[in-house]
């Protein structure tokens, strides 16, 4: 999710219905006969990089329980923001995580462009962090 000044509501909504959203995915997954803690939630925010590299990415661990998930997000705060976001860092994460285990969903909640090629390749702020990133969309566009 955007974590920049411009989602400060939606950013509040969604700290405030973690609970919900853990109750209709429990729901669903008793419904379909599937066990209980089968499924995981991590909440991820990205930024832009003039946030700088500590705040461009934070995520939560995976989570099966939404006090924990909420204890994560009453941690983040929106910050900065600028024409274009770092979405591509959002989605390298996902895909690192897919890596790892298999993720059968991602939502992607956001108001403004993702960076373009040249922003991305040209960020020095966080260049050091980042050159897996920037490897891969080289490779991939």
């Amino acid at each position: 999710m955007d974590a920049t000044c411009s989602m400060f509501h939606l950013l509040n909504k969604c700290k405030n219905t973690v609970d919900i959203m853990f109750e209709c995915a429990s729901d669903i997954v008793k419904d379909n006969q599937i066990i209980s803690d089968s499924f995981q939630i991590q909440f991820v925010v990205y930024r832009n990089n003039d946030s700088g590299e500590k705040k461009l990415l934070q995520s939560s661990s995976w989570e099966t329980k939404p006090h924990n998930l909420r204890v994560f997000m009453n941690t983040i705060e929106v910050e900065g923001g600028l024409l274009n976001e770092a979405i591509e860092i959002g989605l390298w994460h996902a895909n690192r995580e897919n890596e790892r285990e298999n993720i059968t969903q991602v939502i992607l909640i956001g108001d403004a462009p993702p960076n373009t090629r040249k922003e991305i390749l040209s960020d020095k702020t966080t260049g050091r962090k980042l050159n897996l990133r920037k490897q891969h969309i080289i490779k991939t566009n």
